[in-house]
């Protein structure tokens, strides 16, 4: 496995940071905990939506990551959940 690799499974899977947000997401948009693992055996017409919330959440955490490393700044988990859903509102 490639660094690349290992940093992005770190990322979106292992960071406290990332799970938080991922369960408050979960609990949100009320679907199971494991809810990226599960767009196989969702139905066809939620499929769609699950992939957006999926990009979308994988964009914020990478954008927060961003604003971390770059910019010195982070956001809460909270604030990260109220971007992303406002952006799912729109």
């Amino acid at each position: 496995m490639s660094t690349d690799e290992e940093f992005g499974l770190y990322l979106f899977c292992e960071c406290l940071f990332s799970k938080r947000v991922r369960a408050e997401v979960a609990h949100w948009a009320a679907v199971q905990h494991m809810w990226w693992s599960s767009l196989s055996n969702a139905a066809v017409d939620s499929r769609l939506g699950l992939r957006r919330l999926i990009i979308l959440v994988v964009w914020e955490l990478w954008c927060e990551t961003i604003a971390r490393i770059f910019e010195r700044r982070g956001s809460t988990v909270q604030e990260v959940l109220a971007k992303i859903r406002g952006e799912a509102a729109s």
